[in-house]
């Protein structure tokens, strides 16, 4: 309490690169609402500032074009990616927004590729598909720093290449980053998560709904059935004196378990056949 926030500058990046350098990928992850604008016409977006890896380490596909590259950031290219329905939104289709010029804050971005549409993931980086990725270097030169002091890092994140080495990868990062920036009160000024720590969340959270809905359809299938055995009850006593007179001319205890038992089936055909009907 009362420790004032603080965010990475931009030496750490290198720093860290070369921590994950032979055990996994790495990208910064910089954001900032813009207007993607092109022919008068704009798009609110997203803008991710982001490294080459970025694509990999959250196994982002692509559309058209491809995705940024080691030259981009090294020629401080403005090149930018742009989201599914970015590009859709500004472009006849995919295709004829590569080579295409578009504005975004006030600057004009070549566009060099669109993303495919994204799929759902329980762990996410609160990206969409109207979402649009620029080199974080060009970014952070178009971002206010005045009230930070210089240019700062909000998140890294990492990929490692084979899962024993996370728990390696993630002790080494604490332990840097608390030499680097030191410790308030005995704890650290960065957290590192592990996606493996919120998928094991999110399992915990589906878990405790999956007991609720099953005790909920354990309960409604006990009163249902309890129902169902009583119409069934009430319908035979009902029909007593038909059973009689059938029985008194022949017909035998299977004969009218039989007849009962395909009436039944009809019903539930009609009942069934008039439900999804319905349904559709």
């Amino acid at each position: 309490d009362g420790v004032e926030p603080m965010q990475m500058r931009t030496a750490d990046l290198e720093a860290l690169r070369e921590i994950a350098a032979e055990d996994a990928g790495i990208t910064p992850l910089l954001r900032a609402n813009h207007a993607v604008g092109r022919l008068g016409w704009q798009q609110a977006s997203s803008v991710f500032g982001v490294w080459p890896a970025y694509s990999v380490v959250w196994a982002r596909e692509i559309a058209a074009g491809r995705f940024l590259t080691a030259d981009d950031v090294a020629q401080r290219q403005r090149v930018v990616v742009l989201g599914r329905n970015t590009a859709r939104a500004l472009f006849d289709s995919e295709n004829d927004a590569l080579g295409g010029n578009v504005t975004i804050g006030g600057r004009d971005f070549r566009v060099v590729g669109v993303m495919a549409a994204k799929q759902r993931s329980p762990v996410d980086d609160s990206s969409d598909d109207d979402t649009c990725y620029v080199p974080f270097e060009i970014l952070s030169g178009m971002t206010d720093w005045t009230s930070t002091g210089g240019p700062r890092v909000p998140t890294v994140y990492f990929k490692v290449r084979d899962l024993s080495d996370l728990d390696g990868l993630a002790s080494r990062i604490e332990r840097y980053l608390a030499s680097a920036h030191g410790e308030v009160g005995g704890e650290p000024r960065f957290v590192v998560r592990s996606a493996e720590e919120s998928i094991q969340t999110t399992n915990k959270v589906f878990d405790i709904v999956t007991t609720v809905i099953t005790l909920i359809a354990g309960i409604s299938l006990l009163v249902g059935g309890i129902g169902i055995m009583n119409i069934m009850l009430v319908t035979v006593t009902e029909r007593t004196r038909e059973i009689g007179i059938r029985k008194a001319l022949g017909a035998r205890r299977r004969d009218i378990l039989g007849q009962f038992l395909i009436e039944s089936v009809i019903i539930c055909l009609i009942g069934g056949g008039l439900g999804i009907v319905l349904g559709v």
